[in-house]
């Protein structure tokens, strides 16, 4: 989950809109002075940095509405980044920063500050157009449904991502012993994967679009759909390392919810979990068939040979789901705590 306070979004395109004013009700004595720093808004304020240049070296700074980020080696340029109390304002009202320090000059400093808006990444994004002339635009809302699980993606990025903000994560997702398990959806706004909510998601996914394709192709959506099931479908069929083998998880709950960042900034171990014959669990194993039997259907034309390996996957884990059968909470302790 990406907090207002925290967002630090990776080089884009497109400028995050600035503000700039300037020290105004300077009050200074001896080497001190104290002074506000006010921007005006013209739109929603939801995060923020502000970086202050003086004409003067100042030796420190008092404040108490910002974390100090950086300042310069030679004390002229200052950063600071909001306190999550101080992160949002509204359009048509202010931020005043007041502002103390020592100043090493012969008289108090000047300075220019710029503010930006972490509430806005400069993006725009076209309206949809409300083909159906219904009271609400249901192609809109299928657009951004999709983008929702697009948004979750983790592994190698296609060039054609289309959400601009996201980035490469957990390329080194492997199993064991070495598999290959990058790609998928992070699970709940956290970082990690587990295959049971994924697999369910897929399958209902996937049900949608196979009942009402026609839906999606007259919203403009269809090959949008195609391409939002197949990344989870891709993923499924990497866990399924051995006929009664299946990964289940990546990543450990604990250590990531002690962490709470980007997933192109992790940096904790991804541990891998797996369910097998002597370790069963028939609940996790149906779904993923589930899941890759229902994509079966919806590829079967547009892909073929997708299409066939996802059923011969499918067959293979309801055999073991039926065959070893058992709870996979039982089997995987850490899953446990969130799926017993």
């Amino acid at each position: 989950m990406l907090l207002p306070w925290l967002l630090v979004l990776p080089s884009l395109t497109a400028a995050v809109p600035t503000l700039t004013t300037t020290l105004t009700k300077m009050h200074n004595w001896d080497d001190n002075f104290e002074a506000h720093l006010v921007w005006n808004l013209q739109e929603e304020l939801n995060g923020w940095e502000a970086i202050i240049t003086f004409d003067q070296p100042i030796a420190s700074i008092t404040q108490y509405m910002a974390d100090e980020v950086t300042h310069s080696a030679d004390k002229k340029v200052w950063t600071f980044v909001n306190k999550p109390h101080t992160a949002i304002a509204h359009t048509g009202g202010s931020l005043d920063f007041k502002i103390g320090g020592k100043f090493s000059g012969s008289s108090p400093p000047t300075a220019t500050a710029i503010l930006k808006n972490f509430g806005d990444d400069g993006f725009t994004v076209p309206p949809v157009p409300n083909t159906d002339g219904t009271k609400y635009n249901y192609d809109e809302v299928l657009e951004k449904s999709i983008l929702f699980y697009d948004a979750q993606r983790s592994g190698k990025l296609p060039a054609d991502n289309p959400i601009p903000w996201r980035a490469d994560s957990a390329l080194n997702d492997q199993g064991t012993n070495g598999e290959d398990l990058t790609g998928g959806w992070y699970d709940a706004g956290d970082n990690v994967k587990f295959g049971f909510p994924m697999a369910a998601t897929t399958t209902l996914l996937g049900w949608s679009l196979l009942e009402y394709a026609d839906a999606y192709r007259a919203s403009g959506q269809l090959g949008e759909m195609f391409d939002c099931i197949r990344w989870p479908l891709e993923w499924l069929l990497k866990c399924h390392t051995g006929e009664n083998e299946l990964y289940v998880q990546v990543g450990d709950g604990g250590k990531d919810h002690g962490s709470w960042t980007r997933p192109e900034d992790m940096g904790s171990d991804r541990p891998a979990f797996k369910i097998t014959a002597s370790k069963p669990g028939s609940d996790v194993a149906a779904e993923y068939a589930a899941a890759m039997t229902v994509g079966s259907l919806v590829f079967k034309d547009k892909d073929p040979a997708f299409s066939a390996k996802l059923l011969t996957h499918a067959k293979q884990l309801y055999t073991f789901a039926k065959t070893y059968t058992g709870k996979y909470s039982d089997s995987v302790n850490a899953a446990a705590a969130y799926y017993r």
